[in-house]
């Protein structure tokens, strides 16, 4: 443990079981989304379109591998969500940030949503509103995260409806929240993870724990290419707060 110690969570994927294909949607959006709250809400957006899609589409049996990837992809979809409502202390973050990031969205969804009455008509307005954030130019095999939070995940959920089939589509979410929840669990905040330790336990302290014990309080993601510091309580992470730009 102590070879590792003060050594941040590499941004790289550590594990040989992820595909190709779920790499490329992951470091397409590592390039766009500028924070960890930022990440979340687009991949929610995104996974919660694919869970209507699916639920739409009657012609598709699901078979237990197939299950499984839906179960956690959608899981740890909805987990990460109650952390950055109702746990934000524990996210590689400041607290301000994680709640301008959700009233942004929240902002954008009332403005956009309004007429809307049923899932099925937040997905179809959704999947509108994508089209006028598309990039000109852009190649269909490019994943291009353009315009507000909304506008985002609905790219994302498109580029993944349209190109993969739906087992390859949900192994993709599974894999990529999978090691999204790894890369939030690393932070320095001792006392909020302590507190939470003599309470109702979160999974994520639990990961938290297992980072401590090797010494890793901060993961590569969350740090700035000129590493400034993002005025937190948690030594080592930075402020990732500019806006998400085009992708050529």
């Amino acid at each position: 443990a102590r070879d590792l110690e003060g050594h941040p969570l590499s941004r790289d994927r550590p594990a040989p079981r992820v595909s190709d294909r779920a790499e490329s949607y992951w470091l397409a959006c590592l390039e766009e989304l500028p924070r960890c709250s930022h990440v979340i809400l687009v991949w929610h957006i995104a996974t919660s379109l694919c869970a209507i899609n699916l639920a739409n589409d009657r012609r598709i049996n699901l078979t237990s591998k197939f299950q499984k990837a839906h179960d956690v992809a959608n899981f740890l979809s909805e987990y990460c969500m109650y952390l950055l409502i109702a746990k934000p202390k524990l996210l590689p973050e400041t607290i301000l940030m994680s709640k301008k990031t959700c009233q942004d969205a929240v902002q954008c969804a009332q403005e956009m949503l309004k007429d809307c009455r049923s899932y099925c008509d937040i997905y179809d307005k959704l999947m509108k509103e994508e089209q006028k954030a598309l990039v000109p130019g852009t190649h269909d095999d490019d994943v291009n995260l353009s315009g507000n939070i909304l506008q985002q995940g609905a790219l994302l959920a498109n580029a993944l409806i349209k190109k993969e089939d739906q087992a390859c589509l949900w192994e993709i979410l599974a894999e990529v929240w999978g090691h999204l929840i790894v890369h939030i669990a690393p932070s320095s905040n001792v006392e909020a993870h302590a507190k939470d330790l003599k309470s109702d336990t979160e999974f994520i302290t639990l990961i938290w724990a297992l980072f401590c014990h090797c010494g890793i309080e901060k993961s590569e993601l969350w740090q700035d290419k000129k590493g400034a510091k993002s005025g937190n309580d948690t030594p080592g992470l930075v402020n990732q707060s500019g806006p998400a730009s085009g992708m050529s």
